[in-house]
């Protein structure tokens, strides 16, 4: 279900650098970000109002049916599990912020024109699809270790062939490789947390979880930009998201197998 839900993200990630770049050409950046601002708030009006309704008749449900199972907070921070997941974050994320904010620039630096660069994006939104839906059914089959550790596994290699790319055009077989990473990680974290601490909690050691990515990615996507001004170009950059992306893989490793949700517990 995530995999499915989480293809939307992949299919705009797919279609919009197109269709902005058409509007930037015709309409000029300032007149085409407006459009796309009211465009945007239009369809997420209308969006809203169908995931309002699935919510109300969810919550008739769960008033009915007993707390999920699960850690609670207190329980949860106590492991070492939950710091491993906010380790992990905190290191492949960068990867997933920097690549996407930069990897036009750098294919435009190789030798490739305006829109080709562009096109780099639209490939790793195609790949980001596909990548979802299949972690989205492996992830049934596999568990969490397992899905993330293969995830990791595509993302590290990708990043390794990027530091070594001359050609601009090969390019768009590390967005394919790189893109099926990128979206079965975004995929694959939300049930991780559910399948090793229940639901009980899952909100907030989630939230614990991702905020530990965006800190990181937010500071590593800006220096990778800084250090590319001051050497003029972008290996650095992508050397420090390989190191920690080795990192977060590492750390995958030592997850366990199974969940941490005792088949019957105490509340605390």
């Amino acid at each position: 279900m995530t995999g499915i839900v989480k293809t939307g993200t992949a299919l705009g990630q797919m279609v919009m650098p197109a269709i902005v770049a058409a509007l930037i050409l015709s309409h000029g950046w300032r007149d085409a970000a407006q459009i796309l601002g009211v465009v945007t708030a239009v369809i997420l009006f209308f969006a809203a109002q169908g995931v309002g309704t699935a919510t109300r008749t969810h919550s008739k449900f769960a008033a009915a049916s007993d707390r999920p199972e699960g850690l609670s907070f207190a329980q949860a921070k106590r492991t070492r599990s939950l710091w491993t997941f906010c380790l992990i974050q905190f290191c492949f994320f960068p990867a997933l912020m920097t690549v996407p904010v930069h990897l036009v620039s750098h294919g435009y630096e190789l030798g490739l024109n305006t829109q080709q660069a562009a096109w780099t994006l639209s490939a790793i939104g195609a790949s980001s699809a596909a990548g979802r839906l299949t972690i989205g059914f492996l992830f049934d089959r596999h568990g969490a270790k397992g899905s993330l550790l293969l995830c990791l596994s595509v993302l590290l290699v990708s990043l390794l062939a990027l530091r070594l790319i001359s050609d601009p055009f090969h390019l768009y077989f590390f967005a394919i490789f790189y893109g099926f990473a990128h979206g079965g990680l975004f995929t694959a974290v939300s049930p991780s947390v559910a399948a090793v601490f229940g639901m009980r909690a899952h909100a907030a050691l989630f939230g614990i979880i991702l905020m530990s990515g965006t800190l990181s990615g937010s500071v590593v996507q800006y220096l990778a930009g800084m250090w590319h001004d001051t050497d003029g170009n972008y290996s650095y950059g992508f050397s420090v998201i390989v190191v920690m992306s080795t990192l977060a893989f590492l750390a995958a490793l030592t997850l366990p197998k199974h969940s941490l949700v005792p088949t019957s517990h105490s509340d605390s």
